[in-house]
């Protein structure tokens, strides 16, 4: 899934939010990464599979790399080419392919 930068800045600017100073190097240059971000879940050091994958939309210093996450579930649908599909929500037909 792609993200659009112009439409997550002009959701952000929905929610009164401001470009902040970067915590580390001091700088307010932003970018936004085309590419959304997925965290699986674990519990203790084993991988849960079966449940949805968390999706951010990845924030980056463009001058020291530091990095912040939008919780991109939050934001919705508003800059995605489709609305993510909860794991529990896919059929799977008996030849391993999923069914319309």
């Amino acid at each position: 899934m792609k993200a659009d930068a112009e439409k997550v800045k002009a959701w952000m600017d929905q929610k009164g939010m401001v470009i902040p100073q970067c915590s580390c190097c001091g700088k307010s240059q932003w970018g936004v990464d085309d590419n959304l971000m997925a965290a699986s879940t674990f519990a203790g050091s084993n991988i849960i599979i079966g449940v949805p994958a968390y999706l951010f939309v990845v924030l980056r210093c463009n001058n020291c790399a530091n990095t912040r996450l939008l919780d991109a579930t939050v934001m919705g649908d508003i800059f995605l080419r489709h609305a993510p599909v909860p794991v529990s929500e896919i059929v799977l037909s008996p030849g391993g392919e999923a069914a319309d």
